[in-house]
């Protein structure tokens, strides 16, 4: 039997090697957070009693026995990263993503290789991943390969934790497998953080298990013979990994007698790469603005238990902002489609907020030593509606660089920054319980961090008015204000076209680090190399022009960091392959005028027929076609074709631009229809 009387599950096991890493008064700390902590719908919370006295191994049984397997990994990353320990907590997911991610990506070597059939599925009777009808029935198939194959057919619905326990049973039954694999795939094809030397290793003498169970004797010359007479594979392992922090534990010699958790316990060395047939001719950053993960060195998302909610949109035209205005139906959480601001709130209210700068509350800006490190937002709610804010921020946490102790969230009161500590920092967000408002944003106490790493975009323009083809490609923050200002910018100066590319980068770049554009040999990059440096808001960000004189063969532009002396060239940060049809500019529209009559003059039949979303058109034209006076009396009328026909009583009396707005509006909330009016 290859678990030799096993005491914990594999996820409590994991729970157990994380918590062990906390000192005493950090473990104290946990336990303190834990009993705090709001749980999901259907679990309750564990008072502070039940765990004063735990030990790691304890407390670890505990969390999993109360919120489940599939529920307590989360927990205790979400305490973890309340106390600030960042690193430890994305460790923690990271190791469960990855693990679950192995058994999906080596489906195929797992169904061929596996040669403890019986073993592993023993145990994942034992740790309630199998029923007892699907262990039978997989157990009565004639061969090994039957088996893992009849296992395999229920992988697809099991959640990562159930994933993650198969990875671990494998792991534990069948080792000769993972560390012919950790030979084979050269762990630094996946992470360019390990190294590889060449040498020599032997594995010979017995590792312990902590539930004291001893693996047999391994030669790597040839097959060796496994309890029950079977046969492993042949393995021939040429090579050590070298781990940053002195994970040295995972190269295997004959002098060491290795815990089997240290052995295998860092399962970075593990983690596949993605199998080649998945991957694209022409690697492209996969990722959009506002979508799932920030960047691969974030391996776990938020809790996104908050309920998306799309707010109406004012404004954004002729130099106006854009205002948002976010209708909560009831109290809970929710999250802003547009924005990434999340709301806590007490009861049904309406939230009104805009992107904001600095430069325009403070005279000098933020302090010297200071940096933004999220958006900046002017947000208005009813006093006491909200109950907590989650305000969006651009660091990258799991690169372990930034100490969130140094965050804080700055408020601007009668002129002068006030600073708030959050009460909880997460890899996205950071939450403010009972916020008073006024314009606020997350900041960094940056002087103390050099490099700082920082999850980013590359947005690009093909600029209209310039010569053949003629691209601004950009560096800046994942700050969708900032997004909006580049915007802005580039269309007010070239009348640019954004392409339509993933713009953000698959990791972290790092303030304060130079960074290499590169493309065809033909194609002209001025500058070819950019330092990332932080720029406030209101400064033209960092970019760089590049000149084509066509794209009949396309182009392959990537970013990566340029190596310094001694460094290993890294892979592209992020990458982009552009066709002729990317950088074409939208087919021009029909026009708008036609014997004299505007196009909301033309369709007038058309449009007081169809128009929904009625209220949200007078919403965008009040205060700026329509009085107040005006918009209320539309409001009072009870139908929309109605209120259609009392607002285009007030068109004649309309200019050109009261008209132009009023075609804004309807594009922008009755879009399909205007599209069809103009096809017509």
């Amino acid at each position: 039997m290859a678990s030799g009387g096993r005491k914990e599950n594999a996820v409590a096991e994991l729970l157990w090697y994380s918590l062990e890493q906390l000192e005493k008064h950090a473990l104290t700390e946990f336990k303190a957070e834990l009993s705090k902590i709001q749980p999901k719908e259907g679990y309750e919370r564990i008072e502070l009693d039940a765990v004063t006295d735990l030990s790691p191994a304890a407390l670890a049984t505990l969390l999993c026995s109360h919120f489940g397997q599939s529920h307590c990994v989360e927990v205790t990353a979400d305490v973890l990263w309340a106390m600030g320990w960042m690193a430890l907590a994305n460790d923690l997911l990271d190791k469960l993503n990855q693990g679950a991610r192995f058994v999906e990506w080596s489906s195929d070597l797992l169904i061929q290789k596996v040669y403890n059939v019986d073993g592993t599925m023993k145990e994942l009777l034992q740790e309630g991943v199998l029923s007892s009808e699907q262990h039978d029935s997989i157990v009565a198939e004639s061969t090994n390969l039957n088996r893992m194959q009849k296992l395999y057919e229920l992988v697809p619905a099991w959640d990562v934790t159930a994933k993650y326990c198969l990875y671990d049973v494998l792991m534990r039954n069948n080792p000769s497998i993972f560390l012919q694999y950790l030979a084979d795939t050269r762990a630094e094809s996946c992470f360019d953080e390990f190294t590889i030397e060449e040498q020599d290793i032997s594995w010979a003498g017995p590792v312990t298990h902590p539930g004291e169970m001893e693996m047999p004797d391994i030669s790597w010359a040839g097959p060796v013979t496994h309890p029950g007479e079977m046969e492993m594979p042949d393995i021939c392992l040429s090579s050590s990994v070298i781990c940053p922090g002195g994970i040295e534990e995972a190269a295997i010699s004959a002098s060491t007698d290795t815990n089997w958790r240290k052995l295998m316990g860092n399962q970075n060395l593990l983690t596949p790469c993605a199998p080649a047939e998945h991957e694209p001719p022409q690697m492209e950053s996969d990722s959009g603005t506002h979508s799932g993960a920030k960047c691969m060195a974030c391996p776990w998302p938020e809790d996104d238990r908050a309920e998306e909610v799309k707010p109406e949109i004012t404004g954004g035209k002729e130099g106006k902002k854009e205002k948002y205005r976010a209708h909560f139906p009831r109290a809970g959480f929710f999250r802003c489609a547009e924005t990434e601001l999340k709301f806590l709130v007490r009861t049904a209210t309406t939230v009104e907020y805009e992107y904001s700068f600095w430069e325009r509350h403070l005279p000098d800006g933020i302090p010297a030593g200071w940096m933004e490190a999220g958006p900046v937002f002017d947000i208005r709610a009813t006093l006491g509606a909200v109950e907590a804010v989650h305000l969006p921020h651009f660091l990258c946490l799991a690169e372990g660089n930034v100490n969130t102790s140094e965050m804080r969230i700055g408020h601007v009161v009668n002129g002068n920054l006030l600073l708030e500590k959050p009460d909880a920092v997460k890899p996205f967000h950071a939450e403010l319980r009972d916020p008073s408002f006024s314009p606020m944003g997350v900041i960094l106490l940056s002087a103390a961090f050099p490099f700082i790493p920082v999850h980013s975009l590359v947005p690009l323009y093909r600029v209209i008015r310039a010569a053949d083809i003629t691209l601004h490609l950009y560096l800046i923050p994942n700050n969708h204000g900032l997004e909006k200002v580049v915007d802005k910018d580039e269309k007010r100066r070239g009348h640019s076209l954004l392409v339509n590319k993933p713009p953000q980068t698959k990791r972290p770049l790092n303030f304060n680090t130079w960074y290499r554009v590169s493309g065809p040999s033909q194609a002209e990059i001025n500058p070819q190399e950019l330092k990332f440096v932080y720029l406030t808001s209101d400064s033209r960000q960092l970019h760089t022009e590049i000149y084509n004189k066509d794209l009949q063969e396309g182009m392959q532009l990537t970013l990566m960091k340029v190596a310094q002396e001694g460094e290993k060239e890294c892979d592209p940060l992020w990458a982009a392959f552009l066709r002729a049809g990317d950088i074409e500019p939208p087919a021009a529209s029909p026009p708008l005028y036609s014997a004299g009559l505007h196009f909301v003059e033309q369709h007038r039949e058309q449009l007081i027929q169809r128009v929904t979303s009625v209220s949200t058109v007078l919403d965008r034209l009040y205060g700026h076609v329509l009085s107040n006076e005006q918009y209320q009396s539309i409001r009072a009328v009870p139908t929309m074709q109605e209120q259609m026909r009392l607002l285009y009583s007030f068109v004649p009396s309309w200019d050109v631009a009261c008209k132009d707005l009023f075609l804004d509006a309807l594009k922008a909330t009755n879009s399909h229809l205007i599209q069809d009016l103009q096809g017509q």
